[in-house]
């Protein structure tokens, strides 16, 4: 047989070539290290110690992976090969990149890493060799079973292949999951599989699930990690050591029912099927073709019972590179958008924090402009409600805390009921708390306010303090302290209401402060310092104008319920409303009685004696009539009282939404200044962090962009 320079070059087909631009596209998004916050489709090889991996990536790509030697399983190793244009030379280039994702228990290596890479233009099995060694020195491995020794790396070596006969393909291999630690710590094994599950959940990886003949598959560990971890729709099955199977029909047929879909454990039957492959072996002569031998091998019981797209390598890279060529073109049309939403995250944080700033005018003039674009929130979000986060639109919470607080006074604000106005006479009480809070009227911030009284227990009440105070006053009199004493009682509850009502804006308040706060400067990132210093202020403007805004509604209050006698000024509609109430008591004083009666001074008497106050049933009337009126005007010039104060602690000039602006950061101190304004390290390694993955995502859109220009131009032409 004469050697295939396909086979060792990589793929018999070129499934990327009409693709080579998305292809190349994705390969330098990978380089950059933007899969590390996008969704970037790969091929992903897995599988278990002597699985026979490394022999089947050596098939797929070509590399001269030293086989058995354990070099390239120590750390993830991702091999892309292209082609080049006709009568260039073969080339390589090795280079180290970051790891996409933390690794439990396993630490970054030193950035020295970065720097390292190693170019030829043919990749020998020896070169290879060296080369390794040089990468596990890089990423800081050191094999052994001590507690010092560093087995495994979460770096990515980057294998690049390039020639006229390559095909364009890309794949990552990762470290193989093992039971028995022979020559690693017993912890290691942990440690590799968490690496391996965090490839295995990204949704835009391919894995390739690599088990081998000889072993059953119910003691090898991976097709379970697989299956407890990827969908079925983006797992390709591949079964490795066929040959070793040739003197063994049941051991190959077993594979072979699996293969086929056959098997009473339906968790192996996978969409995209099972593969059969013979790797090349050491024994193999070096100009044996592959293809051939896996041809002749395949031909026989009970190989040939399988599907033949299933069989052999080279129908394994035309499926892989047809699966991956799919997911690219699926995932283009999208990434622009993923990659401009990362950006423009990344850049407003990254204008958030602004420049560094180690003056005393640099962190003043940063400070400003914080304190400008917090006082220009607060202004739009008091004058654009219904436009912002559910916690700033403070005017809507504010309107329905103010609807509930004036519910409650209405209805349960009183200690007593009072005699309905209704011609009947018949007296109807008002909803009760339980059952304003049932139909959602009012909150359950509410529930602790008492039920009011009867309109019976009212006059036996108003009886009790008419005896009470008109001891020793002349008789048809009413003292009128009376009055005014029955007010204080019938108030009693307001302050109670009007606590919740400030606590229930308070909170709302407070939450619109944190909420404006935290979309100019956020709690979490390069900003996390200044938050925190910025609410501790804000917390102390709260309170102080709370202070404020509590004392002046206990001043309302304290003038209802300690009041001396009853405002004469309470207005207009206290004449209008007692003289209407007076007039329905003599209108119902005059009976049928008085009305059939033909002795006119007889009649004039009875009627008299039904309406007149001097009666003390009358009097206690009287009272009830006179209370009633004043304390209707009098309750809702104290709900709108307590509202404009609530407005007024909201939106006033002493705000305390508006204490924070650029004219409070000329107060502060020189010591304030520096204790708002310094960068910890934590933000001076954030701001880094930010401007390398905003120097990433701008190339890889430069790079998106290129590749969309050229498959568009490609269209045209």
């Amino acid at each position: 047989m004469t050697k295939n320079t396909q086979d060792s070059g990589s793929l018999a087909e070129n499934p990327f070539g009409h693709n080579k631009i998305l292809f190349d596209a994705i390969d330098q998004m990978h380089s950059l290290g933007a899969n590390e916050y996008l969704q970037i489709p790969q091929l992903v090889i897995v599988g278990g110690q002597n699985a026979g991996k490394s022999a089947l990536l050596q098939t797929l790509t070509g590399i001269p992976f030293p086989v058995e030697s354990g070099c390239c399983t120590r750390f993830p190793t991702r091999i892309v090969s292209k082609r080049t244009a006709p009568g260039t030379l073969e080339r390589y280039r090795i280079t180290i990149n970051k790891s996409p994702f933390k690794i439990e228990g396993i630490e970054p290596a030193a950035e020295g890493y970065r720097k390292y890479e190693r170019s030829g233009v043919k990749l020998t099995a020896n070169e290879f060799g060296t080369i390794m060694e040089e990468v596990s020195e890089q990423m800081g491995i050191r094999k052994g079973k001590e507690a010092d020794k560093r087995n495994f790396a979460s770096e990515v070596l980057k294998v690049e292949l390039t020639g006229p006969t390559r095909s364009h393909f890309g794949i990552l291999d990762l470290p193989g999951q093992f039971r028995n630690a022979v020559d690693v710590k017993k912890s290691d094994g942990k440690k590799v599989e968490a690496m391996i599950v965090k490839y295995l959940e990204q949704p835009e990886n391919i894995v390739v699930c690599v088990a081998d003949v000889p072993t059953d598959l119910g003691h090898q560990d991976i097709p379970g990690l697989v299956q407890a971890h990827v969908a079925k729709e983006r797992t390709i099955g591949v079964f490795t050591k066929c040959d070793m199977a040739r003197h063994n029909y049941d051991m190959a047929s077993n594979a072979v029912n699996v293969g086929r879909g056959i098997m009473e454990n339906e968790t192996l039957n996978l969409p995209n099927g099972w593969f059969f492959v013979r790797n090349r072996l050491k024994s193999d002569p070096e100009d044996s073709n592959l293809d051939l031998i896996e041809k002749e091998l395949f031909s026989t019981q009970p190989w040939n019972q399988v599907r033949e797209d299933r069989l052999g390598s080279t129908a394994l890279k035309k499926h892989l590179g047809s699966v991956l060529n799919s997911k690219i073109r699926d995932c283009f049309p999208n990434l622009r958008e993923s990659i401009t939403n990362q950006l423009e995250t990344r850049q407003m944080e990254h204008d958030r924090m602004g420049p560094s700033r180690n003056s005393h005018p640099e962190k003043q003039s940063y400070i400003t402009k914080v304190a400008q674009a917090y006082r220009d929130q607060v202004e739009k979000c008091l004058r654009h409600n219904g436009y912002q986060s559910k916690n700033m639109q403070i005017w809507s919470k504010e309107s329905a805390l103010t609807e509930e607080f004036g519910t409650v006074m209405r209805s349960c604000g009183g200690v007593w009921s009072f005699e309905d106005d209704e011609p009947s006479g018949v007296s109807q009480r008002p909803p009760s708390m339980a059952q304003l809070m049932k139909s959602r009227q009012v909150g359950r911030a509410y529930s602790g306010i008492a039920e009011v009284d009867t309109v019976k227990a009212l006059f036996k009440d108003i009886g009790e303090y008419v005896k009470k105070f008109n001891a020793g006053q002349l008789p048809g009199i009413v003292n009128p302290e009376v009055f005014h004493r029955m007010y204080q009682l019938q108030v009693d509850k307001w302050p109670s209401i009007v606590a919740i009502y400030l606590e229930e804006t308070q909170r709302a308040t407070w939450d619109c402060i944190l909420a404006i706060l935290g979309e100019v400067c956020p709690a979490e990132g390069g900003t996390k310092q200044l938050y925190k210093e910025l609410t501790s202020l804000l917390w102390n403007y709260f309170r102080e104008t709370s202070r404020k805004v509590m004392d002046n509604c206990d001043k309302h209050c304290k003038l209802q319920t300690e009041c001396e006698r009853l405002h004469p000024r309470v207005g207009p509609d206290f004449e209008k409303k007692l003289q209407e109430r007076r007039r329905r008591r003599w209108e119902k004083g005059y009976n049928s009685e008085v009305a059939k009666s033909e002795d006119f001074k007889l009649a004039l008497d009875q009627y008299f004696s039904n309406v007149h106050w001097s009666l003390e049933a009358n009097m206690i009337h009287d009272v009830h009539d006179v209370l009633k009126s004043y304390y209707e005007i009098s309750l809702e010039n104290f709900i709108t009282n307590i509202g404009v104060e609530m407005s007024e602690f909201i939106a006033g000039k002493d705000s305390p939404l508006r204490r924070l602006g650029p004219n409070t950061v000329l107060e502060f101190s020189e010591e304030q200044i520096d204790l708002l304004g310094k960068e910890d390290d934590f933000t001076l390694r954030r701001r880094e962090e930010l401007r390398r993955d905003i120097d990433s995502l701008t190339r890889a859109l430069e790079i998106v962009d290129k590749a969309r220009q050229e498959t568009a131009d490609l269209e045209l032409n």
